[in-house]
């Protein structure tokens, strides 16, 4: 055998020994998928079961799972620290029931006869039951929060309340609706990302 061609041998295997060394080296340093849906089912209480998974990307530019997910009809993302574990964000999105997305006859009224107030103001649940709502959703005591937000608002023709509040080193975002009490939007974002 000529000498160019034990040295072509020698090189491709040093390369395949390099590529197979580095393919453990990056398997071994991040979660693995299936540890990734282990830590989320532990965090949102929940049998694997009840859960589909729609995505879990790992996402090497910032070093973190960027998953979807679906739970009763409600779609959640979270971005999982892909070394440690540690949950970096969470983002919830309420899928309206049928009843929020009709309007009953009996609501729907001449504005010449009704104040515009009188309606927006109808069932309101009030910022104070906003603000239990998110809290007992968070399993937290008001006592235990720096609140940063409390106020009603209108989005998308209906009123709101917008709650925002940090514990330990997160930030919790709710949005909640006035009539109903229902959590519309939710996320939760570590305070130093």
């Amino acid at each position: 055998m000529k000498l160019y061609q034990k040295i072509i041998i020698i090189v491709v295997v040093i390369l395949t020994l390099v590529i197979a060394g580095y393919l453990l080296l990056e398997r071994s340093r991040y979660l693995s998928r299936e540890d990734v849906k282990n830590i989320i089912l532990g965090n949102m209480n929940v049998a694997s079961d009840d859960v589909f998974f729609d995505s879990i990307d790992l996402e090497r530019d910032n070093n973190c799972y960027e998953v979807e997910l679906y739970y009763n009809n409600n779609e959640y993302d979270y971005k999982v620290d892909a070394e440690s574990g540690k949950i970096i964000y969470t983002n919830f999105y309420a899928k309206p029931s049928d009843d929020e997305l009709t309007i009953p006859s009996s609501n729907i009224s001449d504005s010449s006869t009704q104040s515009t107030t009188t309606t927006e103001n109808r069932n309101d649940i009030g910022v104070d039951e906003a603000m239990r709502i998110a809290l007992e959703d968070a399993n937290l005591k008001e006592s235990d929060v720096r609140i940063i937000k409390k106020e009603r608002e209108r989005d998308d023709g209906r009123y709101e309340y917008d709650i925002e509040f940090v514990y330990n080193e997160y930030e919790y975002d709710y949005k909640i609706d006035s009539e109903t009490g229902n959590i519309i939007d939710f996320s939760r974002e570590h305070i130093y990302d």
